[in-house]
């Protein structure tokens, strides 16, 4: 087990030091990172006793090129890339939020406007928007709700070179919806 365990500790040892290296080359590129507990295990196979130490390590980078780069040159037979999380970073997402949901307005008006018109009446304002499930005596269920607008946002940047590995994600897929009251005479 303290082979195992000097083995471990070395690896962190050479993150940390990555780590570092990483921030003065880099500067932002790396928002967070952490070092979980060192989680230990044995179990025997065919009768050898057999020994298990990990840690969890986060990254959270905001230049895809710099993450590849790191992730390859920190790969070895003793730390593994186990898989990468993508998401928007906050002013993105509050932009996106703000289209889908002026396009979940519009065409919550555009299908009141619909209705109104075939019923012989004009859409004159609205009386409450909220959320869905928010207003008083509507509806929650989600079949109720079947008109979402999406948007999916690629999290751009590929690697070049042999230094890099393409950990290109996938669209990244934001919803809203609305439920709106609105008034027509």
């Amino acid at each position: 087990m303290a082979k195992v365990h000097a083995k471990v500790a070395d690896a962190v040892t050479l993150l940390n030091a990555s780590v570092e290296a990483l921030r003065s080359s880099h500067p932002g590129a790396l928002e967070r990172f952490s070092v979980s507990q060192a989680y230990q295990s044995n179990y025997p196979i065919k009768g050898v006793m057999r020994f298990n130490e990990a840690v969890r390590v986060m990254a959270r980078f905001t230049d895809f090129p710099v993450m590849s780069e790191w992730a390859f040159g920190c790969a070895s037979e003793t730390v593994r890339l186990m898989g990468v999380e993508w998401m928007l970073s906050p002013e993105v997402l509050d932009e996106v939020r703000d289209q889908l949901g002026r396009a979940a307005v519009i065409d919550a008006r555009a299908r009141a406007t619909t209705f109104a018109d075939a019923a012989g009446m004009t859409i004159i304002g609205v009386s409450a928007m909220a959320d869905p499930g928010l207003l008083a005596g509507t509806r929650h269920d989600e079949e109720f709700f079947d008109r979402r607008y999406s948007l999916g946002v690629a999290a751009g940047g590929r690697g070049g070179g042999d230094t890099t590995i393409d950990l290109t994600p996938e669209p990244i897929e934001t919803l809203a919806a609305v439920e709106a009251h609105f008034l027509a005479e």
